[in-house]
């Protein structure tokens, strides 16, 4: 570069530690007096707080805006992030650090109207020309673990003109709009006097800012058109997670924590990170011995050399680790990629950063539900809440519309109190760290919490095909006190109901409806959809419902009883007695069916014999007459297991079917009996431990005894008595 340049246009890559390096030597050389930074200019309110020493990234900078919270960004920086070291380096020099890229409310409008940025990747070519299978290992090598003396941003300015000459971007508006913007920028503080201004931006930029080759009335005639919306900018805590899930701005991070070990420990991170790795394998019980280490790292060196790099990548230190330290077992790579090439470190903001409206909101909301004290308690905290109180209604209304954010701060503990009309709920509070950042990614749905609970629920029940699961979050709305997110949920679920062929669904839909139909809603709305939707569940529930006992899966039988029996308590309730004369008459045409599932048909006749629709004697004999005619013994063993599951008081005061079941059991050849054994042991394991005891009892009343006791004396001996009786009274009689 030439020394007599009042501009200097440094190019780096976003999050780049070797680019940060350079650039903070480059900066304690030449000594800029003016910062420009590729950032959007309506984010310049909180890149002037970039100064207070609380900021500990990683963060965010949340550009939002305070009438369209969905055209929210985060702009993600981490500690080796070159730009937050620029911003930091004015602001401890006392120098303007200004933000000089596209307002964030122009890029917005412009990307939905034309093509969004980062279709393709300009260096893409470039790595794979070079032989690498990605840019960032390409760029890595050749540009983060450079060492030397030798100033590369006027080699990385070269090489972004070659490649810039070979792509055509006339098509891009947003791209030629930001650099236009960019160039203005820099003349506009040229204009103010500054003689040192130094330029950051990320490298694919650097030949399209030179503002001698570009003309400023051309510029001013492309932007003219262009006018931002009003936006407010923030910091928020980030993690290394979100930034390597995540695209950050201008580039992603697939390895944050190896970056920032790059960063921190530049020449000796091969050392530092095989010493982690071992750490972390040990804390995992896996045998790692200390001199493992050097030899690791000696390992990956010797890679590298092979391999042409100046030091280790993580992909040689992965191999070395996984051949040296893990003795080549595949299933640690992930571990070890999570905790040293992601990490978990998380960022923190002080308090005297403006908080983000939702933040606002939900703080607002949380002293005046009286739980300040619970929020800022590290332990679990018990919560009694009587509803008829004021402030713990609002606590009730508080963490139902959390939990309808997925942010559940609270665990209802007893869920069946508001069913029995009781004024109670009881809650146990514990805010976890994660939480904070859940709070500010709901933020993207609206600026406060009933604005984001309702646009973040449409969207889910939009996106969702269960309708179950719409009907459950209608009930939570009702609860969480919002009756226009309770309406339009009303007014989905309307519209599917005729299109649905999963009864099964339609049967778990069903149940909140219920709910909220026996104990109301303040809303008119919802009492006049709620009915229409009961009406039109039940007419489908009826008519499908034949069609949903046929060719179930194993698993699917096992879990049809419950919800059959769920289904008639639901109707029930509603007090519909043709419609449940309607399903009663379905059981039992299904109950004695061909080709239906044989629990499913045990269970049934379970549920007929209990409701008073079967009679004992008929019972009885269709018991006998299905164990006697059925050839296949795992068939009549599934049978009997829907029969007796959950059926303890029926066994227990039905002497007939005893009778039956022990002549069946008693006629299965014993290499037979073996195989079902499972199925009876699993069936007989969900009895109560009274009910154990009870059938135990009974069954030793009805054993004839047919020996003396001269030989039941001499049957067990001693050792054999202290071996098998202990196991026969656990398996009888412990719960």
């Amino acid at each position: 570069m030439n020394p007599i340049d009042s501009i200097r246009i440094y190019g780096i890559r976003h999050h780049g530690p070797g680019s940060a390096r350079r650039l903070m030597e480059a900066f304690h050389l030449w000594k800029p007096d003016c910062v420009l930074i590729e950032c959007p200019s309506d984010g310049q309110e909180a890149l002037d707080l970039i100064g207070d020493v609380g900021l500990v990234p990683p963060l965010a900078m949340l550009i939002y805006s305070p009438n369209q919270p969905e055209l929210a960004a985060h702009l993600p920086f981490a500690r080796f992030s070159p730009e937050w070291l620029a911003a930091r380096y004015a602001t401890t020099h006392h120098l303007p650090a200004i933000a000089m890229d596209l307002p964030w409310g122009i890029q917005t409008k412009v990307e939905n109207a034309h093509s969004s940025r980062g279709q393709n990747d300009p260096f893409g070519l470039v790595a794979q020309t070079m032989g690498y299978s990605d840019t960032e290992r390409w760029w890595e090598y050749y540009f983060e673990q450079v060492h030397g003396d030798e100033d590369l941003f006027p080699a990385i300015g070269q090489l972004m003109s070659d490649i810039r000459k070979e792509i055509d971007h006339h098509q891009d508006a947003a791209l030629l709009l930001r650099e236009a913007w960019m160039r203005r920028a820099i003349r506009e503080y040229k204009h103010r006097g500054f003689q040192r201004i130094a330029v950051v931006c990320g490298a694919y930029h650097v030949p399209e800012l030179d503002v001698k080759r570009f003309d400023e009335a051309t510029d001013q005639r492309l932007l003219e058109n262009h006018h931002p919306l009003a936006m407010a900018s923030t910091w928020v805590p980030w993690t290394y997670h979100h930034l390597a899930t995540r695209s950050g701005y201008g580039a992603g991070v697939l390895s944050p924590a190896w970056y920032d070990l790059l960063y921190e420990h530049q020449k000796k991170t091969s050392i530092h990170w095989m010493s982690r790795t071992a750490q972390l394998l040990r804390s995992k019980d896996l045998s790692v011995p200390p001199a493992s280490v050097p030899a690791a790292v000696e390992m990956a060196e010797a890679l590298a050399t092979l391999r042409g790099m100046h030091q280790p990548g993580f992909h040689e230190l992965e191999e070395a680790a996984l051949a040296t330290l893990a003795y080549g077992d595949d299933q640690w790579l992930e571990i070890i990629r999570e905790k040293n090439l992601i990490g978990d470190r998380m960022g923190k903001v002080p308090d005297t950063i403006p908080r983000t409206p939702l933040q606002e909101d939900f703080h607002a909301a949380v002293r005046s539900a009286r739980l300040k004290r619970a929020f800022e308690t590290p332990d679990k905290v018990a919560l009694d809440l009587d509803l008829r109180k004021g402030s713990n209604h609002v606590a009730s209304i508080l963490l139902h519309r959390l939990q309808l954010l997925d942010l559940p701060w609270g665990t209802w503990k007893s869920q069946s109190d508001r069913v029995k009309g009781s004024f109670r709920e009881r809650w146990t509070l514990h805010w976890k760290k994660q939480f904070g950042m859940r709070l500010l990614e709901a933020g993207l749905w609206g600026l406060t919490i009933p604005e984001a609970v309702h646009a973040y629920i449409l969207h889910r029940a939009n996106e969702t095909s269960q309708m179950s699961l719409i009907s459950r979050w209608l009930r939570e709305c009702l609860l969480a006190d919002l009756p226009l997110t309770s309406t339009d949920l009303s007014h989905i679920l309307m519209d599917r109901v005729a299109e649905s062929q999963d009864i099964e669904d339609l049967m778990k839909t069903l149940t909140p409806l219920v709910y909220i139909h026996l104990y109301g809603t303040d809303d008119r709305s919802s009492d006049q959809t709620v009915p229409i939707l009961l009406d039109r569940l039940i007419i489908r529930i009826c008519v499908g419902l034949p069609g949903a006992f046929v060719g179930l899966s194993d698993e699917q039988a096992f879990e049809l009883p419950g919800r059959i029996k769920q289904l008639l308590m639901d109707i029930r309730l509603l007090d519909r007695k043709e419609d449940e004369g309607v399903i009663i008459q379905t059981l039992e045409q299904v109950a004695i069916a061909p080709g239906i599932h044989p629990f499913v048909q045990g269970a049934l006749t379970r549920f007929l014999v209990e409701e008073g629709n079967l009679s004992r004697h008929h019972f009885v004999r269709r018991l006998a007459e299905y164990l006697q005619n059925q050839s296949d013994l795992a068939q009549a063993a599934s049978w009997c297991s829907g029969l007796m599951t959950g059926a303890e008081a029926l066994l227990l005061h039905q002497p007939d079917l005893w009778e039956s079941l022990n002549v069946w059991v008693n006629a299965i050849p014993e290499e037979d009996f073996s195989n079902i054994l499972p199925l009876l042991r699993r069936t007989f394991s969900g009895y109560s431990p009274g009910a154990k005891r009870q059938i135990a009892i009974m069954l030793h009343r009805r054993q004839p005894v047919t020996i003396n006791n001269t030989v039941s004396e001499n049957l067990l001996t001693d050792v054999q008595k202290a071996v098998l009786l202990p196991v026969l009274r656990r398996w009888l009689f412990d719960t």
